[in-house]
């Protein structure tokens, strides 16, 4: 999507003279937002604190996620609504026990997380599962949504807690808003350095 364009000429001593050119301003594009990301094990040193903040706050208000797991020797991702718990560090699912992905926890626990905001806010973790029977747990939990999958409600036999500990979080974030993404693009057209387009961290959660 063109955000905007710089381009013109004007008129000096008889001649034409063509005004200063601004490159085409685009939405920023995925591969922008991960250009800079933090290398493979690197952990943030600086501002932990406020990081691990932004992906949990950011965890609790986009709310669903992919779940991605091993199923044999590849990979495989689903839908799950995420119900976090900080002071647990802990994210709870609420799944079904005769679901298959509880036979794939049991043979390899190790998960990853990945909640997406629009096209600028992306969180992924990386972590553990395991799976409990807590009814006391469940029944707090329990939304008016469940229902429709356990119509026992919180004391259904089938319906079982997924415990997620996340160990590891990342994310990049960027503007949503046009007009600072095309002032971005034109101080980087005058100073001749990379447009500040996304923020990015990588920090310890447990």
């Amino acid at each position: 999507m063109v955000i905007g364009k710089v381009r013109g000429a004007r008129h000096v001593s008889g001649t034409i003279r063509r005004a200063r050119s601004f490159p085409t301003i685009h939405a920023f594009t995925l591969q922008e937002l991960v250009m800079n990301e933090m290398p493979s094990g690197t952990l943030s040193s600086e501002a932990d604190a406020e990081h691990v903040d932004f992906i949990w706050n950011s965890i609790k208000r986009i709310g669903n996620c992919m779940l991605i797991a091993g199923d044999g020797a590849h990979l495989r991702g689903r839908p799950m609504r995420a119900l976090p718990s900080r002071d647990e560090n802990l994210i709870h699912f609420i799944t079904a026990k005769s679901s298959h992905k509880l036979e794939e926890f049991v043979r390899d626990p190790s998960a990853c997380l990945c909640f997406t905001e629009g096209a600028h806010t992306f969180v992924s973790t990386s972590g553990t599962n395991v799976h409990r029977d807590d009814r006391a747990k469940i029944r707090e939990l329990w939304s008016e949504g469940d229902d429709a999958y356990f119509p026992h409600g919180p004391s259904d036999p089938n319906a079982v807690l997924l415990v997620y500990t996340p160990e590891t979080g990342e994310y990049w974030d960027a503007p949503s808003n046009p007009v600072l993404i095309a002032i971005e693009f034109i101080k980087a057209q005058v100073t001749g350095q990379q447009p500040s387009l996304r923020d990015n961290a990588k920090v310890t959660l447990s």
